[in-house]
């Protein structure tokens, strides 16, 4: 392809429309993988681990939400620390007054 034939195409609408770039298997396989539902997964990076939750039950409404982050947030700590954690959730400090 030679850029500079493409270029004033371009500068038109800001994109081109190149016929048969993929060949029809591939193009095939683009459109079914882009037609109807798609599984989205939400990727959070949580004490340097990598966690995945499908993207509809992460964005559920309310109190499951925040139980979600919760659950994800504190399967990515140690088991000691996790433990800590859970009894500091059960039984939080009190504000100190001055």
């Amino acid at each position: 392809m030679d850029a500079a034939l493409l270029a004033p195409q371009f500068a038109i609408n800001n994109r081109l429309h190149i016929s048969d770039f993929f060949n029809a298997e591939f193009a095939t396989a683009v459109h079914k993988a882009l037609v109807g539902d798609v599984p989205w997964t939400r990727t959070m990076v949580i004490q340097g681990q990598g966690v995945e939750a499908p993207l509809n039950t992460y964005l559920a409404a309310g109190q499951r939400r925040l139980q979600l982050k919760a659950e994800v947030a504190l399967g990515c700590f140690p088991p000691q620390s996790r433990a800590e954690l859970e009894i500091r959730q059960q039984h939080p400090r009190r504000p100190v007054n001055p």
